[in-house]
């Protein structure tokens, strides 16, 4: 949750799961309720509207923050030049990590349709205690899924499941070039310039 932020709201938005990243280098691989991530994932279903697959989850909306994190070394030390911390672009990040993980899995299922979900986009300041727990050191690209809290078992990164699946099915490359630019564009898209979420998607 992001609540603490000087911020601007925009609910019923949507955007391409592969366009966020994560705030956090590692997460366990099930719920807080026990379930397995990758079980769960497995079970959303996609509905087909505006040419895109809609991505239907049974857990709360993610929200998502446009923010420009620190540049980190791989044991998580902020990068500095000058004196002054270095930052990345800024781009659409999530403290959901495991949720935008599950989401994730589905959009490569679907590789290479563009999938879209629902989420609350934020803009603005935040407070200091909030923006502590952006801890990626790869800015936001890879997770690591652990089966216990202090053991690293799996890496996590969209672009190699996706070439992954391309090796399994058949890609052309109109179709490669069209969901590349439609995730370019969301991870470039401000929270006004986001589509809104589908009117029969809100019933």
């Amino acid at each position: 949750s992001f609540a603490g932020w000087a911020m601007v709201i925009k609910e019923d938005r949507v955007i391409n799961p592969l366009a966020i990243r994560f705030s956090q280098d590692k997460v366990l691989a099930t719920f807080h309720s026990g379930q397995e991530v990758e079980k769960v994932s497995a079970q959303l279903s996609v509905v087909e509207t505006d040419g895109h697959l809609f991505i239907k989850a049974p857990f709360p909306t993610i929200e998502v923050i446009r923010w420009r994190p620190k540049l980190r070394d791989s044991s998580g030390v902020p990068l500095s030049a000058d004196g002054e911390v270095v930052k990345g672009k800024e781009r659409w990040f999530s403290m959901d990590n495991r949720r935008l993980w599950c989401l994730q899995m589905v959009a490569v299922r679907y590789w290479p349709r563009p999938c879209v979900i629902p989420v609350v986009a934020i803009e603005g300041a935040c407070n200091s205690r909030d923006i502590r727990k952006f801890r990626t050191s790869s800015v936001g690209v890879c997770l690591w899924v652990s089966r216990e809290a202090q053991v690293r078992e799996q890496l996590w990164n969209w672009r190699e499941a996706a070439k992954a699946q391309m090796r399994e099915v058949h890609v052309d490359d109109g179709s490669l070039r069209q969901v590349l630019a439609h995730i370019r564009s969301h991870e470039e898209a401000s929270s006004d310039e986001l589509p809104d979420v589908p009117l029969e998607m809100l019933t």
